[in-house]
């Protein structure tokens, strides 16, 4: 520009160029922050008779990893399986999951039913077992506010950044074994490691959920990460 400008033009001028720089900054860390990378999904696991019993100090049952679950449970071939999506814990979309889904097979064909979105709250449902064996959820990665908001479902193993959970009752690998349990699922960042299970326990919170504890401040504690806690037990009455 070979126009002069004079210095208070100049000021204004500056000083609304140096307002949008910040705004355009800020937006970045409002909203590209607000949807870390979906690395995994950290599972444990607890006995619900153990869990669900009175205890004089509530760590007298501890987590422990889901791959030390020595094996299956075939009865629920014959008894069904009932799913209870029976906590929700932590962050809200903390550490980028938006939905959960869980995976009927219909006809052949893998039908994925949304059973919690951002704001959802328990729900409770029974899956049929005895088609494939095994049971599969999918963890939908949130996105970022000036992404689309198409649904990320998909049935191809992690496909569009949704992380796997199946519990099975074959011997096969990259699955949970399926037993009566509650199971503590933690998705976590792009190369954050495994919750140390065993400073962890299951208690029931002043709302009613399973949430994961920590003791803190000399007092058992919800943690504060985000996680969600599963309770698989039978559908029908019987031995």
């Amino acid at each position: 520009m070979r126009k002069e400008m004079h210095r208070r033009d100049f000021l204004r001028f500056s000083s609304i160029a140096l307002v949008g720089v910040a705004a355009a900054t800020w937006n970045q860390k409002m909203f590209g922050a607000t949807a870390p990378a979906l690395g995994s999904l950290a599972i444990g696991c607890a006995s619900i008779d153990e869990a669900d019993r009175a205890r004089v100090d509530p760590f007298d049952v501890a987590l422990v990893s889901a791959d030390r679950l020595n094996a299956s449970d075939g009865t629920f071939l014959r008894r069904g399986a009932l799913i209870q999506l029976a906590g929700l814990g932590g962050g809200n979309c903390a550490r980028g999951v938006s939905e959960v889904n869980a995976h009927f097979p219909v006809d052949g064909t893998d039908v994925p039913v949304t059973v919690w979105g951002k704001g959802g709250n328990t729900v409770s449902f029974k899956m049929p077992i005895e088609v494939e064996q095994r049971l599969r959820f999918t963890f939908g990665p949130c996105v970022p506010a000036s992404s689309s908001r198409r649904r990320i479902v998909s049935s191809a193993p992690g496909t569009d950044g949704n992380r796997d959970l199946v519990l099975s009752l074959m011997n096969e690998p990259g699955v949970v074994k399926l037993a009566r349990a509650y199971y503590a699922i933690v998705p976590l960042a792009a190369g954050a490691s495994e919750p140390k299970w065993s400073s962890y326990t299951l208690l029931r919170s002043g709302g009613g959920q399973m949430l994961m504890h920590e003791r803190r401040d000399g007092f058992a504690q919800p943690v504060q990460f985000e996680h969600f806690v599963f309770r698989a037990d039978y559908a029908n009455p019987g031995f």
